[in-house]
């Protein structure tokens, strides 16, 4: 009795294999990451999922003064951080070169 193994590999479509190597540029690259209850986390780049989770490490918290209660800005440091995407209403990466955020997002979807 002979027992036969189908492997099945999947090949990433050009827009997505874009996609990866775009992000992949930005790797512990400081990002800026507004959520829809105000508040700001800023930290490098760590990691994504599938279900568009970011991790940013070394991240910082900035409280909206809406967020606040109608106070100041409060800022704290939250060390690792993992942002559920559904929750961004705006992001950010901090310029290391000539080419604009614009440029090495394109084709990226999120």
């Amino acid at each position: 009795m002979s027992s036969t193994t189908t492997t099945t590999t999947t090949t990433p479509s050009p827009s997505e294999d874009a996609s990866i190597s775009a992000l992949r540029a930005t790797l512990n690259q400081a990002y800026r990451l507004w959520i829809s209850d105000g508040r700001m986390f800023e930290g490098a780049f760590l990691c994504t999922d599938r279900e568009k989770n970011v991790i940013l490490q070394d991240a910082v918290e900035t409280s909206s003064p809406l967020a606040a209660g109608g106070k100041k800005k409060v800022q704290r440091e939250v060390g690792m951080v993992m942002i559920p995407w559904k929750w961004v209403v705006k992001a950010e990466i901090e310029e290391t070169d000539e080419r604009s955020w614009r440029e090495k997002m394109s084709g990226m979807y999120f």
